[in-house]
């Protein structure tokens, strides 16, 4: 079965947001939208955050294993309510007779 996915992209869905954020029938509908708005901006925020390198250290202290996960020092971060996620590289293996190559 083939799955097809009909989500907009973010660039296309933005002018229908602000317009409905602006200007909506219902103050429900502008709340809504300003909220999306809100967590896209939110989103993008902690995209660009700079880790501080001191969480990037803890991090690798807690995580860091040589040749199986990895820490950049340029890892994208994601603060959640109870702590802060960190962009890691988890090393998988081939199996037995796995083509090397991946699409």
């Amino acid at each position: 079965m083939k799955t097809i996915d009909i989500c907009p992209t973010w660039q296309a869905i933005l002018p229908v947001l602000v317009e409905v954020a602006a200007n909506g029938i219902t103050a429900q509908g502008r709340k809504d939208a300003m909220n999306e708005l809100m967590r896209l901006a939110r989103t993008v925020d902690e995209m660009n955050a700079e880790a501080d390198p001191a969480l990037l250290k803890k991090a690798r202290e807690l995580y860091h294993e040589d040749g199986t996960i990895e820490i950049d020092d340029n890892a994208q971060i994601s603060v959640g309510d109870e702590g802060t996620w960190v962009q890691a590289w988890v090393y998988v293996p081939h199996e037995e007779g796995e083509d090397d190559e991946r699409p």
